[in-house]
C-alpha cells in the first residue's frame, strides 16, 4: 500500500491474492522490495512503484524468508530465512546478499 500524506488516498500497489510484507523503498533503484508467498513460498521480490515490473530477488526451495531489510542503494539485502522439513539448510540464517 502507498499513502499519500497531503490527501490521505491509499493506493494497492500489487495486484494479486498472495501476501506481501516488510516493503521498502530502495531509493537508488526507485523500486520497491518486500517479501511474498505469491509463489506459494516465502521469497525475496521487487517491483516498480506502481507494482508492476515484478522480479524475484531471491529464492530458495522449502526455505521461508522473513524480516527483509533493503540498503538504500538496493545492493544489499539482510533477511532471514527458516527450513521448512525438507530443507537442507541451517534452521535459521541471516545472510546478506550483495
Amino acid at each position: 500500500m502507498s499513502v499519500n500524506v497531503t490527501t490521505k488516498s491509499i493506493t494497492r500497489l500489487t495486484n494479486d491474492t498472495a501476501n506481501q510484507n516488510t516493503p521498502t523503498y530502495i531509493a537508488a533503484t526507485k523500486r520497491i522490495g518486500y517479501v511474498s508467498d505469491q509463489d506459494e513460498e516465502w521469497d525475496l521480490y521487487s517491483s516498480d512503484l506502481t507494482g508492476n515490473n515484478v522480479i524475484k530477488v531471491f529464492y530458495e526451495k522449502d526455505v521461508v524468508v522473513s524480516e527483509a531489510t533493503w540498503s538504500p542503494d538496493g545492493n544489499t539485502i539482510h533477511f532471514r530465512w527458516l527450513k521448512t522439513a525438507r530443507s537442507r539448510l541451517p534452521i535459521v540464517h541471516s545472510p546478506s546478499i550483495q
